[in-house]
């Protein structure tokens, strides 16, 4: 059996191979700085959703919205508070 990726084949900084040509890279920069741009406009923290208490900082300091309050989720602050005080009671 072949392993995936033979020792001897360059991945990370190949700019052309037989399988896929030449990179596009005005492309791929391009692409990059819409979704920086993209990024930075929507200030949306998502890590709320992974965890209670680990994004409190971007959310509380950084000013950053919280991905599970409405209208991008589906919680209202209270309830946002509520589970959030829960797991300080859980410690």
């Amino acid at each position: 059996m072949r392993p995936a990726v033979q020792p001897d084949e360059a991945l990370a900084f190949e700019l052309e191979d037989d399988r896929h040509g030449a990179v596009d890279w005005a492309y791929l920069i391009e692409r990059l700085r819409r979704e920086s741009v993209a990024s930075d406009r929507d200030n949306l923290c998502r890590g709320g959703l992974l965890s209670r208490r680990q994004y409190l900082l971007d959310l509380n300091e950084l000013g950053m919205r919280d991905a599970r309050l409405q209208p991008d989720g589906a919680m209202t602050r209270e309830e946002i508070d509520k589970w959030t005080e829960a797991d300080e009671v859980a410690e």
